[in-house]
């Protein structure tokens, strides 16, 4: 939703309750915040509550979003506020991190990683995608390796630069995560349905 500037362009209070834009086409967003006041003997009581996907995954670090704010009272809905926002973009010691070896059913030798969190690199696979192998977390996923990691003679979750290949003894694991701060990383397996 974008406002040319004029409260006439921008969508109604009524249609941003009902997910709408100004020409009434779906939007894909609904997150909403209500005060609910009671009055309780003496005073009132105010409560908060979000709506149920105020975590949607559509938010992303470092894009702009335009926010509009919406006050119903008794039935009443005000003009819609709106506020340009512009969430912060994610952090990382290195630009891009790959998964590289042998562990690939595909044949392909490196997949890249996605960075969901400052510092922190995440893959996820199934049981198909992998079999039994080793790996290391390389820059560049690049012919020419860049920095690398693995893990030496005992395996202790921390990643050593330039270490002996991690091995992966069992192919169910979900996610591989890798902290490129602290050098820490986790082979995570999918819980019991």
């Amino acid at each position: 939703m974008r406002c040319s500037g004029e409260w006439l362009s921008c969508a109604s209070a009524a249609q941003i309750r009902e997910g709408k834009d100004a020409s009434g086409n779906d939007v894909p967003w609904r997150c909403a915040l209500s005060h609910e006041v009671s009055v309780v003997d003496s005073g009132s009581e105010k409560t908060d509550t979000f709506g149920n996907n105020f975590r949607d995954s559509r938010i992303r670090p470092g894009k702009t979003y335009d926010l509009y704010f919406v006050t119903e009272t008794y039935g009443r809905l005000s003009t819609p506020v709106k506020i340009t926002a512009t969430t912060t973009a994610l952090q990382s010691t290195y630009p891009s991190m790959y998964v590289r070896g042998d562990i690939f059913t595909d044949g392909t030798t490196a997949k890249s990683m996605t960075l969901v969190d400052d510092n922190l690199w995440a893959l996820d696979v199934d049981e198909a995608q992998i079999k039994l192998g080793s790996f290391h977390f390389e820059v560049t996923g690049e012919s020419s390796w860049g920095m690398y990691w693995g893990d030496n003679t005992t395996p202790d979750k921390i990643a050593d630069a330039s270490g002996e290949a991690i091995q992966l003894g069992t192919t169910y694991y979900y996610s591989i995560l890798f902290n490129a701060s602290n050098l820490e990383y986790e082979l995570l397996m999918p819980g019991p349905t």
